[in-house]
């Protein structure tokens, strides 16, 4: 993989390209409503940088050019969680094995950075998190990203808000 991205470097530097995308996922575990009102997590996961999908890529770019596509706002936007440990390629277009699905609470743009917000709430998405995705509700083939990654078991009275951060420089 390090290969790969340094060819990826190589390449796009050599077209004069030195825009840099990077996803980053947080996500707060909570036990329960009273301990989201309090912003008491039991344990807060951090991690990236995830792989971008072809898929969503051209989602992305057809929206940049105005010829079609499906924007990713709030009202479309959604992160899907599976238990699949397959590992991120880019031909990938969804999830491995899906577990749950939440709609965004919020999407949002300041700066160069996009934020992704969705609550799987007590009694959705319990189980082992393995893999989760950014799509954009198009019959959850059009995902922008995925990362593999063993993010912990949610019990079913647990509370899961997940953020998704998208910087590009």
């Amino acid at each position: 993989m390090k290969l790969w991205r340094k060819a990826r470097a190589w390449f796009w530097h050599r077209l004069g390209v030195s825009a840099r995308c990077r996803f980053t996922w947080r996500i707060e575990k909570y036990r329960g409503q009273a301990a989201v009102d309090a912003r008491q997590p039991y344990e807060v996961l951090e991690r990236g940088p995830n792989l971008m999908l072809n898929v969503g890529i051209g989602e992305v770019l057809d929206l940049a050019i105005g010829v079609a596509g499906n924007v990713f706002n709030k009202t479309n936007s959604r992160i899907r969680a599976g238990t699949g440990t397959t590992a991120a390629d880019p031909t990938d277009t969804d999830i491995q094995a899906h577990l749950a699905t939440a709609t965004a609470d919020s999407v949002a743009r300041t700066d160069q950075t996009v934020l992704v917000k969705a609550t799987f709430a007590a009694g959705v998405g319990t189980g082992t998190w393995q893999e989760v995705v950014w799509d954009n509700k198009t019959g959850g083939t059009e995902a922008l990203c995925r990362l593999v990654y063993n993010m912990g078991t949610k019990a079913a009275g647990d509370i899961w808000i997940t953020n998704l951060s998208w910087t590009m420089s």
